[in-house]
C-alpha cells in the first residue's frame, strides 16, 4: 500500500466563512450585487410622478448645477476679458489707447472690497461731511481758519499707489473728498466778501500751499528709462498736467542713446574707443555731450530758467567727495549754474563718460 506524500492546499482556507477575511469579501460581493440594484429601486421610487418632493429635489439639484457651470464659466470669460484689457494697457502707444482699456478694465472689474484695507475711509467720509457741513453752514473765515489747519496731503493714507495703479479713475469717495476742497478754495478765492481782505487771501494760499507742498515730476537715471521719459513728458504736456517742479538725473535730464551696431562708428572707432579707455578710464568723450547741451540750452542758468518759465527745474549731481550725499541745483541752492553743466555733470558716471568737476 503506497502512501502519497503529495499535499494540497485549499485555495479558499484563509477566505473561508470562518475567518475575517473571508467575511470581508462575501459582504464586499453582497454589496456589488445589491447594492445597484437597490440605488435604481430607490432613484425610481424617489423620481416616481407620484413622488412630487422627489421631483423637486432632483430638479433644484440639476438648476444648482447648471446655476454653478454657467457661473464658472462667466468668472473664466471675465477673467479673460480683463487679461486682455490689462494687456492693451501695457502696449498702448497714447494715453487715448490707456485711457479706453482702462475704462474698459474697470467695467469688467468687480467692486473692490478690499478698498477699505488700503485706506481709511472711514476718516476721509467723517472729513468730507464735516467739511460740507462747514461750508453750509460756517462763515468764510470759519472755512479758512480749519482748511489751513486741516488739509493734509495724505489723509488716511489716500494716497497709497496701490488705489490708483491701473485705474483711470481715484475711488470715488476720495474724488468726492477732493472735488469739495477744490470748492472750498475757489469759494475763498472768488468771495466778494468784506470778512476777508485781499491781503488775508493771498496770505491763506500761500500758507497753505507751503503747508500742503507742491507736486513733482522725479526722472530717475539710467538710459534705457529715458525712452519711457520722453513718453511721459509728452502726454503730461499733451494734457497740461506737467508740474511746475521737474527734477531728474543722468538720463532723467537728458536722453539719448547710441545704436549697438553703429556703437564704433559713432564713437570714432574701435581704437579710438581703447585710447580713451586707456587715458580716461571712459567709453565717450563728453564734449560731444556738452557742446550739444550748450546748444540746446544756450548759457541758460537755474535762475534765468526760472524766471522765464515759472518752472523749478531740478538736477541731481553727485559729490565729489567719498562720503557727502548727492546733489541737487536749482535756482535756490545754485541760481548762477548753468544748466548744460549741470546735466553734463548728472550724466557722467563712471566708465561710460569722463568726469568733470
Amino acid at each position: 500500500m503506497e502512501i502519497a506524500n503529495k499535499a494540497t492546499l485549499n485555495p479558499f482556507f484563509f477566505a473561508g466563512s470562518s475567518t475575517l477575511l473571508g467575511r470581508a469579501v462575501a459582504v464586499r460581493v453582497l454589496l456589488s450585487r445589491s447594492l445597484p440594484s437597490l440605488l435604481r429601486e430607490q432613484l425610481a421610487r424617489r423620481l416616481h410622478r407620484r413622488n412630487a418632493r422627489g421631483i423637486l429635489a432632483a430638479a433644484a439639484l440639476v438648476a444648482l448645477l447648471l446655476r454653478r457651470i454657467a457661473g464658472a464659466r462667466a468668472r473664466a470669460a471675465a477673467a479673460c476679458r480683463r487679461g486682455f484689457w490689462r494687456e492693451a494697457m501695457r502696449s498702448a502707444l497714447s494715453y487715448e489707447e490707456w485711457a479706453h482699456a482702462a475704462k474698459m478694465l474697470d467695467a469688467e472689474t468687480p467692486p473692490r472690497a478690499s478698498e477699505g484695507d488700503l485706506y481709511d475711509a472711514e476718516l476721509v467720509r467723517s472729513k468730507l461731511a464735516e467739511l460740507r457741513r462747514r461750508r453750509e453752514e460756517g462763515s468764510l473765515r470759519d472755512v479758512v481758519f480749519h482748511m489751513r489747519s486741516d488739509l493734509i496731503r495724505n489723509l488716511g493714507n489716500m494716497c497709497n499707489p496701490e488705489l490708483h495703479r491701473g485705474r483711470l479713475q481715484v475711488p470715488k469717495l476720495i474724488k468726492e473728498y477732493i472735488d469739495e476742497i477744490s470748492t472750498q478754495l475757489k469759494m475763498v478765492c472768488n468771495s466778494d466778501s468784506d470778512e476777508l481782505l485781499l491781503e488775508e487771501k493771498l496770505a491763506f494760499m500761500h500758507e497753505t500751499r507751503h503747508a500742503f507742498g507742491r507736486t513733482a515730476l522725479l526722472l530717475s537715471g539710467g538710459a534705457s528709462l529715458g525712452n519711457f521719459h520722453v513718453g511721459v513728458l509728452k502726454t503730461l504736456i499733451q494734457h497740461k498736467l506737467l508740474p511746475r517742479i521737474v527734477a531728474g538725473s543722468s538720463a532723467g535730464s537728458i536722453l539719448w542713446r547710441y545704436r549697438r551696431n553703429t556703437f564704433f562708428d559713432q564713437m570714432g572707432g574701435v581704437f579710438t574707443v581703447l585710447k580713451r579707455v586707456m587715458t580716461y578710464g571712459a567709453v565717450h568723450d563728453i564734449r560731444q555731450l556738452q557742446r550739444l547741451l550748450r546748444h540746446l540750452t544756450s548759457n541758460l542758468t537755474f535762475q534765468e530758467a526760472y524766471d522765464m518759465t515759472g518752472r523749478i527745474l531740478g538736477v541731481t549731481v553727485c559729490s565729489p567727495r567719498k562720503h557727502e550725499p548727492p546733489r541737487c541745483l536749482n535756482y535756490l541752492t545754485a541760481p548762477h549754474v548753468v544748466i548744460w553743466s549741470a546735466s553734463t555733470a548728472s550724466c557722467a558716471f563712471r566708465a561710460s563718460l569722463r568726469r568733470k568737476s
